[in-house]
């Protein structure tokens, strides 16, 4: 169905339309997504084109998209039926007053139903619930059966302040599940720019190889998780969109741009190029492809070589070992220093990695013995979640590398618990650690019968067959109880890995020294603009401007910049790039990409137009590091009234 000139420009709709009848149509005017507390009437439009009036009944239905369950109630629609009389070519405007609930984060959809005497016509909308607050995970990870616990859950009955936002339970008989289901959600977020094509083109080409060799197991698993990633049509789409993207962003000298207009940097080269290198070192390129990717890699490692200044010694010559073998010569001699003990795990492993490579065995085993000497058990904070993911996969791939199997099946349990249910904390996290899973143990098992219960919520039970099991517990229905996880017996040998993650909502983490942001909304009419203070009403039709005051004690690279829009608004301007930044309309928010915020005021300016009546909040304005996701600066979030 295609969405009236009206439709179209007030708002973007997700619309799939059934029309039974030709003397009915409808049009449903539905915002592109809705956040927790949003109130509005969500408006139907009949078109009478029969020559007589109509009278009839319309109807709303509400579900989550995802179960199929009803949300009606949750979402306060209480006048689900309602009448509605048109005149002869012409319509009939009904209105349905929903409220978002604050524990509902999902995608709700939406089926409107209108029958007059023997007609009936029906449209559907599909509406994503962003959160409009700071998401936080903690998670647990279990081998076998038996009761393990997620214990900030367990412990979360005294904080006024969480909100609830999921319960999930992901299990599989091998590690190698967990990689693949990461891979196929990568390949659902939308950035741009070389570095997350080339996380693209290893997610397409590793679960190419996968759905290849082994058809059955990866059939079951596209049952399981609902994607499209598990689809060799929809793969071969994404590793060609990747790879033309990482063509047109490499330039002449082999370096690599963070986007296309940009400069080229030893940074996103050297992120782009290892990711290549891994791809290259599984035998994931189709054969088409094979030289032109290998060429790319190989210019990328040439680019560095003359900017080796830019990397450490040792993070070029890991690059060259995925490429490289045993007997060529490589560009750098390497020499283990006397304070290589103070440098870090992840440079340790690669050390490691590096000798054994090159042949010399001994060293290597001693060196990935030092790392796993200093390695000190923790459980993933809010923090460290990135560095622990970086690190833990990096040794995990060294263990592995030199064959010593116990520190490998040491490190499997920690480099899962440090993800979240769609992968880890950032794409290039996400590549390296499915990278690392695999390297030790690509192949799929069938899990045994078995159920697993969340505190005294009722027993799931595991279907038959299946590679990977997950099941989720709705906001509503988390409580601290559920934090504790009872895995059944299974009747065979194998034991199955469970992993849980607690997801919720929760105050903002202090930002670090040095950065301050600032937000000022203005109200734009006859070519003035007026500052704007919530509970000051807004007009259907007016625009808003949002500006952004960015103050920063010292130059700082490789940012991002995300300011989210209330739901009633659309977003006036398009995409926008320079040299250094990426400006982008993302999903309900502003978002630029920087490669390079210099010191001082930089100020950042969108404008947004008043679309649908109701009452909206807008997500949260925040600047983190783009490889690590850390909070650098933060403001909350605003409600506005338009009527």
């Amino acid at each position: 169905m295609r969405c009236s000139t009206f439709c179209c420009a007030i708002l973007f709709l997700f619309l799939s339309a059934t029309v039974t009848a030709q003397s009915l149509v409808l049009r449903s005017a539905v915002p592109q997504f809705l956040r927790p507390g949003d109130r509005m009437e969500l408006l139907l439009h009949v078109k009478n084109n029969s020559n007589k009036e109509v009278t009839g009944q319309s109807e709303l239905q509400l579900q989550d998209a995802t179960s199929g369950t009803a949300v009606d109630g949750w979402f306060q629609n209480f006048f689900p039926n309602q009448y509605f009389t048109a005149s002869p070519a012409d319509s009939a405007t009904v209105r349905f007053p929903v409220e978002v609930p604050y524990t509902f984060f999902k995608t709700a959809r939406l089926r409107y139903v209108a029958s007059a005497a023997a007609d009936t016509a029906t449209v559907n909308a599909l509406v994503p619930v962003l959160p409009n607050r700071q998401l936080h995970t903690q998670s647990a990870v279990h081998k076998g059966s038996g009761t393990f616990s997620i214990p900030q859950l367990v412990n979360s009955g005294e904080n006024e302040s969480l909100q609830q936002a999921a319960l999930q339970v992901q299990m599989a008989a091998t590690p190698a599940p967990f990689a693949y289901a990461a891979l196929g959600h990568l390949l659902q977020q939308e950035n741009p720019g070389a570095e997350a094509a080339a996380n693209r083109l290893f997610a397409a080409g590793i679960l190419m190889q996968f759905v290849g060799q082994q058809p059955e197991a990866a059939n079951a698993m596209a049952k399981e998780i609902n994607l499209q990633a598990f689809e060799l049509v929809y793969l071969r789409q994404q590793f060609t969109a990747a790879l033309h993207t990482l063509q047109l962003t490499q330039q002449a000298s082999g370096g690599f741009a963070a986007w296309r207009g940009s400069n080229t940097d030893a940074t996103t080269t050297h992120t782009v190029a290892i990711t290549l290198a891994r791809l290259i070192h599984r035998s994931a390129i189709p054969a088409a492809q094979h030289s032109a990717i290998n060429n790319m890699t190989k210019n990328a490692v040439r680019f560095l070589i003359k900017s080796k200044a830019e990397l450490s010694a040792i993070s070029l010559a890991y690059l060259e070992s995925l490429l490289q073998p045993a007997d060529k010569k490589f560009s750098n001699a390497i020499n283990i220093s006397a304070t290589l003990g103070r440098e870090s795990l992840g440079t340790q492993a690669m050390m490691a990695m590096v000798l054994w490579r090159r042949g010399d065995t001994a060293q290597a085993k001693n060196v990935l013995m030092l790392a796993l000497q200093q390695q000190k058990p923790s459980a993933p904070s809010l923090d460290n979640r990135h560095q622990l993911a970086s690190e833990t996969s990096l040794l995990l791939g060294a263990a592995t590398l030199v064959n010593n199997r116990k520190a490998a099946d040491s490190l499997i349990l920690p480099l899962l618990q440090t993800g979240n249910p769609d992968g880890w904390q950032n794409p290039s996290a996400t590549t390296g650690a499915a990278y690392a899973l695999l390297v030790n143990n690509a192949h799929l098992v069938q899990l045994q019968p078995t159920s697993v219960q969340m505190g005294n919520l009722p027993p799931r039970t595991l279907p038959a067959n299946a590679y990977f099991y997950t099941t989720t517990v709705d906001a509503g229905l988390v409580h601290p109880a559920a934090g504790n996880i009872t895995v059944g017996k299974t009747g065979g040998a194998s034991m199955p890995i469970t992993v849980a993650y607690w997801q919720y909502f929760d105050e903002y983490v202090d930002p670090v020294n040095g950065v301050d942001l600032q937000r000022e909304i203005f109200l734009c009419k006859g070519g003035k603009k007026t500052p704007w203070s919530e509970g000051i009403p807004v007009l259907l039709g007016d625009t808003m401007e949002v500006k952004l005051q960015v103050t920063n004690d010292q130059e700082r690279t490789g940012l991002q910049l995300q300011s989210g829009w209330p739901a009633g608004f659309a977003p006036l301007g398009t995409t926008s790039i320079n040299a250094s930044i990426f400006e982008q309309n993302m999903l309900g928010a502003k978002r630029w990409w920087l490669t390079k915020l210099p010191a001082g005021r930089t100020t950042f300016t969108y404008r947004i137009k008043a679309a649908h009546r109701g009452t909206f909040h807008s997500g949260i304005t925040e600047l983190t590091e783009m490889r690590t996701g850390k909070a650098l600066a933060r403001q909350g979030i605003v409600k506005m009234e338009i009527e």
